[in-house]
């Protein structure tokens, strides 16, 4: 299974993945925003995404070093912060995107990577790189 943790304009990403989960992926996508990560869920060991624009979401933060005690495979999507910092000391991979704008509106820096991360752990069955590049020209011809 996958959790996905982001609070607000950080945790759209995993929201819309959760939306598209039906047509993407055969596996249990569970996306959290709170403190907590439920025992029936931590039992499983789901991999792990966490998703803090700033990297310094405190709810984000908390669930990672809950997911550290289980031994859970992790990843992070950041600008930085103390998730950058916490990825480094515990030797998780990361994905650094462009800092500068709101959350909300970094939604393509940080969805992209995400559905890059899902194809290459196998969570995503579909192959994205046509519906990318076709979404990419759609956008480029209505916003020139």
């Amino acid at each position: 299974s996958l959790l996905i943790m982001g609070m607000g304009g950080s945790g759209v990403s995993g929201d819309v993945l959760s939306l598209l989960s039906n047509e993407v992926s055969s596996k249990k996508i569970t996306v959290r925003k709170s403190y907590s990560i439920p025992k029936q869920i931590m039992e499983v060991k789901p991999f792990c995404l966490f998703i803090s624009y700033s990297g310094n979401t405190e709810e984000t933060l908390s669930i990672l070093e809950k997911a550290n005690s289980i031994n859970a495979k992790v990843i992070g999507i950041t600008t930085g912060g103390k998730l950058e910092t916490l990825c480094g000391k515990y030797d998780y991979d990361k994905v650094l995107i462009p800092s500068g704008l709101q959350p909300r509106a970094a939604l393509a820096f940080s969805f992209i990577p995400l559905l890059c991360v899902m194809k290459k752990i196998g969570v995503i069955n579909t192959d994205i790189e046509p519906w990318l590049h076709s979404a990419a020209k759609l956008i480029k011809s209505k916003y020139k």
